[in-house]
C-alpha cells in the first residue's frame, strides 16, 4: 500500500468505490496532504482508488513508475491512470512479479509458502537490485541536478 499512500499524501484524491463506501456511492477519501513531497518512486503500486474524475488533476510532481510484466496483484488500471500525467517516467520490468522490487529474502524465508520471496521463473532478484539502484539514482539526478 506504499504506492497508494505516496499518491494520496502528495496530492492525489483517492475515492472509495460504491462497494467500499458506507453509503454505496463513490466518495472521496479524506487524506492529509504533505507539501514536502516533491517526487515519487512507485514500484508496482495500487492505484485503483485514484480512478475518480479529478483524483489526479492537480498532480504535477515527477514520478518514476516501475511496473512488473508478470504482476498479478497490482491493478492494470494503474499504468493507464498514471501514464496520463505529464511528468511520469514509466518502465515495465520484463519477467518481474509484484514482489520482485523487494530485496532478496534470507534463505530461511525463501520458500513457496512465502509469496513475497517468490519471483517468476528466470527472474534474478539479486541481479535486478543493481539495475534498480541505477534507475533510481538516474531519476533522482535528473530531478534534482
Amino acid at each position: 500500500m506504499g504506492g497508494y499512500t505516496g499518491l494520496a499524501v502528495s496530492g492525489g484524491v483517492p475515492v472509495a468505490t460504491p462497494d467500499q463506501a458506507h453509503n454505496q456511492s463513490v466518495e472521496k477519501i479524506s487524506v492529509t496532504y504533505d507539501s514536502r513531497i516533491c517526487s515519487l518512486i512507485l514500484m508496482a503500486p495500487a492505484c485503483g482508488w485514484f480512478n475518480g474524475e479529478d483524483s489526479l488533476n492537480s498532480f504535477s510532481i515527477p514520478i518514476l513508475l516501475l511496473t512488473a510484466e508478470k504482476d498479478h496483484l497490482s491493478d492494470i488500471l494503474c499504468t493507464s491512470i498514471l501514464e496520463n500525467l505529464s511528468n511520469v517516467q514509466h518502465k515495465m520490468v520484463e519477467n518481474a512479479g509484484h514482489h520482485s522490487f523487494q530485496s532478496p529474502f534470507p534463505p530461511y524465508m525463501s520458500h513457496i509458502d512465502f509469496t513475497p520471496s517468490q519471483d517468476p521463473i528466470g527472474f534474478d532478484r539479486l541481479q535486478y537490485q543493481s539495475v534498480l539502484c541505477t534507475e533510481i539514482k538516474e531519476f533522482i539526478s535528473r530531478i534534482y541536478n
